[in-house]
């Protein structure tokens, strides 16, 4: 079975011990949705920085770089995408995490279809 990561970010299935299984690397063609930036009418502030607050508004109902079924393979997908693309047994995304006692990510445990 092959398995493509289509996440703009690496994943890593990680043991019980947060030792790395496998790692795979961000992808270079993600599936990703078109987001429309629009700005509010308010800043955060913090000391002499000003930065202004934006509302992202993203729609799902066209996604880009989404590929054809491919026998023998599965698609490591965003939450939002499988969410989006609920048909497509092909696509399976992150399960439970595993994280350190500081809370950072360490890695997945396993995968959700």
């Amino acid at each position: 079975m092959n398995i493509i990561n289509k996440c703009d970010f690496a994943i890593n299935l990680v043991d019980e011990n947060g030792q790395t299984i496998i790692q795979w690397e961000a992808s270079e063609t993600p599936i990703h949705f078109a987001v429309t930036m629009q700005p509010q009418d308010k800043k955060l502030t913090h000391g002499e920085i000003s930065v202004p607050l934006m509302t992202e508004k993203i729609s799902i109902y066209n996604p880009q770089n989404v590929p054809q079924p491919t026998e023998d393979t599965v698609f490591i997908v965003s939450r939002l995408v499988k969410k989006a693309l609920p048909d497509r047994e092909d696509f399976i995304t992150n399960g439970e995490a595993l994280r350190t006692g500081a809370g950072m990510l360490q890695g997945w445990l396993n995968f959700i279809s």
